[in-house]
């Protein structure tokens, strides 16, 4: 109250000096008027928000001064007063016809520097004649600016239109107290309203951020994602062009040539007799030369013979050698492939085919570690790694009396057999690109492409010659073939099986829709494919270029059971 009465003191001075002292000073408010002041400010400062801040100026205005209704306006760009809070007498919202009051009023409170009091506005002639004034019948009015600072950013209005001479200059000098104590609180609520904004706003801003960098963050891990199948996709292309380019270019990563790897790694290192069984055309001697490069003779000389191709005479002088004289033609010494591998390895190609006598004399030869030509005198000895091959099983000519059990047993010390390719399928579209940039002889420009078409057909061709057969066939349909390898290049064989496997399908299906017969077929493919590579499933659905969750929904919409396919269910 004493701080009160001060800025009453104050504010009555100053009102001397602007009146020159000619006026006298307004009488100070009474106690109870000064309790009502204290009572109105701490209602405004309990106010939480800036509308219940002014909403609570006004209520408390209304009540501090027993005014009829109460606005907080604004001036507005074009002059008019913007109406805020409109209230009534006590603390209710005026309807939205009686939101008005005098606009010119509000503009000299919001542009003076002390409180207005009009005392009759009917018979004030500075504001009778405003329309807002006749319009609204306003008779007592009372208005004062709130300031930021030293801005008046608004006017508050109180009015009673029943009678004139209702506020005094007592009144002028409680709204100046009134004026002062609220115009920081209001500021206070406008400024915390203005900070909450502005959080809220960045807080929507970090929200926003948050969503971006989750957006960010969900692109790069569908980028490491596109980035691991690309790696996936290049590691599986290195498995790929590692089956095509390693192992001195044997091609295949089907399963059974894996397991051949397998063993084929590990024999290399060591320097024992290694057998190689298969069909023809399987690549034996790419194995041999496999075997001997990635060995401890790898350096030494690496020698191969056809055992099936020579008579028995030129097969001893070729593996034993000769001398001078030794026969009727031996016109100069001759070395023997035993001798002349010496340090390195021999290839026996289709030693099954070799003479019983013959056996017997390479037998000694190996046990013994040494070899005399044809025509010496002394034996001379050999340190020589023997890889022999067949297309026969050697195991039945020994059992058949056509092949040396001692000799099969010094030969067979590690055997690896050779898949025919019919057992190797998935390896074909491998061998096809291989052979074909071998037959360019790495020249693009002479590299054919391939009609997809003719890739199927070589993929259900049994090929009873192997790889050998399909190169030659690949050689053919380069060779006669235009810019594109199409079915019609086929061989007469290749294209006709073809067609004769369409044709038996299409009759068997007669009297089905077109839906059940490919439906018919992809279930035979499905079970085909199964028992071929023995119910494993993720190398069927690999070889069928199907995911494994996709061929897992094949073989549920089908019904197909392991234990029934197993059975020829």
């Amino acid at each position: 109250r004493a701080r009160l009465d001060e800025t009453w003191v104050a504010a009555a001075l100053r009102g001397l000096l602007r009146e020159g002292g000619a006026a006298r000073a307004p009488a100070p408010p009474d106690a109870g008027r000064l309790r009502a002041l204290l009572d109105a400010a701490a209602g405004v400062q309990a106010a939480r928000g800036l509308d219940a801040t002014l909403r609570a100026v006004v209520d408390r205005s209304l009540a501090l001064f027993g005014a009829e209704r109460g606005f907080l306006c604004a001036a507005g760009p074009d002059g008019a007063a913007s109406v805020l809070v409109a209230r009534r007498a006590p603390e209710g919202d005026l309807p939205a016809a009686e939101r008005r009051t005098s606009s010119h009023v509000v503009l000299r409170a919001i542009e003076g520097d002390a409180p207005l009091v009009v005392t009759d506005a009917q018979a004030d002639l500075a504001v009778a004649e405003r329309p807002s004034v006749v319009d609204l019948g306003l008779k007592s009015v009372l208005a004062w600016p709130l300031r930021d600072g030293g801005r008046a950013r608004w006017a508050v209005v109180v009015e009673d239109r029943g009678r004139a001479g209702r506020f005094g200059p007592e009144d002028r000098a409680l709204a100046a107290e009134l004026a002062a104590l609220a115009g920081p609180l209001v500021e206070r609520a406008r400024l915390e309203e203005e900070a909450a904004r502005q959080r809220a706003l960045l807080e929507a801003r970090a929200a926003e951020v948050a969503r971006l960098e989750a957006a960010l963050a969900a692109s790069r891990a569908e980028q490491r994602a596109a980035l691991d199948e690309v790696r996936a996709e290049l590691e599986r292309r290195e498995v790929e062009l590692g089956a095509r380019a390693g192992h001195h270019k044997i091609v295949g990563q089907a399963e059974p040539m894996q397991r051949v790897f397998g063993v084929l790694e590990k024999v290399a290192r060591s320097d024992v007799p290694v057998l190689i069984q298969g069909e023809s055309g399987t690549g034996k001697e790419l194995v041999a030369r496999a075997v001997h490069d990635d060995g401890p003779r790898a350096k030494g000389p690496f020698l191969s013979i056809n055992c099936a191709a020579l008579p028995e005479s030129l097969l001893e002088a070729e593996l034993f050698g000769h001398v001078r004289g030794a026969f009727t033609g031996a016109d100069r010494d001759k070395t023997g492939l035993l001798e002349a591998a010496d340090g390195g390895t021999l290839f026996l190609d289709e030693v099954g085919d070799m003479p019983l006598a013959m056996q017997s004399k390479l037998l000694r030869a190996l046990q013994e570690g040494e070899v005399r030509p044809l025509g010496a005198r002394a034996a001379r000895k050999v340190d020589v790694r023997v890889v022999s091959a067949s297309n026969k099983d050697l195991r039945r000519l020994v059992d058949d009396g056509q092949f040396r059990a001692d000799l099969f047993y010094r030969l067979n010390v590690v055997c690896l057999v050779l898949p025919p390719l019919r057992e190797r399928r998935e390896d074909i579209p491998l061998l096809v690109e291989h052979l074909l940039d071998k037959i360019a002889r790495g020249d693009p420009a002479r590299r054919k492409a391939i009609d997809r078409k003719v890739t199927d057909a070589l993929l259900h061709h049994d090929w009873p010659g192997n790889v050998r057969e399909l190169e030659n066939e690949l050689r053919r349909l380069v060779a006669l073939s235009g810019p594109r390898i199409l079915e019609r290049d086929l061989s007469p064989h290749l294209r006709q099986r073809r067609h004769d496997k369409v044709e038996v399908s299409v009759v068997a299906d007669e009297g089905r829709t077109l839906k059940e017969r490919l439906e018919g077929i992809e279930r035979r493919i499905l079970i085909e494919s199964l028992r071929h590579h023995d119910f494993n499933k993720t190398r069927t659905a690999k070889v069928l270029g199907l995911s494994r969750y996709g061929f897992l929904k094949k073989l549920d919409k089908y019904s197909l059971r392991e234990d029934e396919l197993a059975s020829g269910g």
